[in-house]
């Protein structure tokens, strides 16, 4: 006897989710996250090599450029 039969509910016990093919699997979300993490901290890299190249040496001035 199923718990769901006391109150006249018709469904499984367990419910099998079906997966959507168009969602991402985690793995692939993680894959996209670290790249645009790279792609953020390259970009960030190459404007503190072209402050620097400028002569803006300063921490502090960087910081009030940002």
């Amino acid at each position: 006897m199923n718990f769901l039969d006391t109150f006249d509910i018709a469904g499984s016990a367990s419910p099998n989710p079906e997966r959507n093919p168009e969602q991402p699997s985690l793995n692939e979300e993680v894959n996209q996250v670290i790249g645009q993490l790279g792609r953020f901290w390259g970009g960030f890299k190459k404007q503190v090599r072209m402050f620097h190249s400028l002569g803006l040496r300063s921490v502090s001035i960087l910081l009030l450029l940002l």
